[in-house]
């Protein structure tokens, strides 16, 4: 019996390790990093999360040039680009209140602002200001959206 008792807890002791360094491992590889990219020719806006800021920052751009050439094939002029990222945290971005269409004046495109922060209220705030000192106007947020693994005892990081 002690001798049954022994191996259940070595196999236990190993099976904990294993398990620990499993966990490590998914740990780093968790989706931490997320971007947002927007195109002003059709005031749409995306998201893309990944492992990398460099994954992040694709996967958002490309969602955003598929949305805005599907849902606006004539309007769209190719103009999504990736406004802000963040590595476990928020991003935001907002467009001004008086946004009218797509479509929109090319010579004079829609005024918007991007955030990122560790709560949701701090990517909020920071892309209202930024849109609001763009715009000269109020304005309205269009997204948000948080690192799919989070952790809000650990800071944010960004641009």
């Amino acid at each position: 019996m002690r001798r049954l008792s022994i191996t259940l807890a070595a196999v236990l002791t190993a099976a904990s390790i294993i398990a620990l360094v499993m966990g490590g491992v998914a740990g780093a590889k968790s989706k931490n990093y997320t971007a947002l990219a927007l195109s002003t020719s059709t005031a749409i806006t995306a998201t893309g999360d990944a492992t990398t800021k460099s994954g992040a920052l694709n996967k958002a751009y490309r969602q955003c040039d598929s949305t805005a050439y599907n849902d606006y094939p004539d309007i769209y002029t190719g103009d999504c680009g990736v406004v802000v990222w963040v590595k476990n945290g928020w991003v935001a971005a907002a467009f001004e209140s008086t946004l009218e269409g797509p479509p929109f004046d090319p010579a004079s495109p829609p005024s918007y602002g991007s955030g990122w922060g560790q709560t949701k209220a701090d990517a909020k705030f920071w892309a209202l200001d930024q849109c609001e000192s763009e715009a000269g106007e109020g304005c309205t947020v269009d997204r948000t959206d948080r690192t799919r693994y989070y952790n809000p005892s650990v800071d944010a990081i960004g641009p």
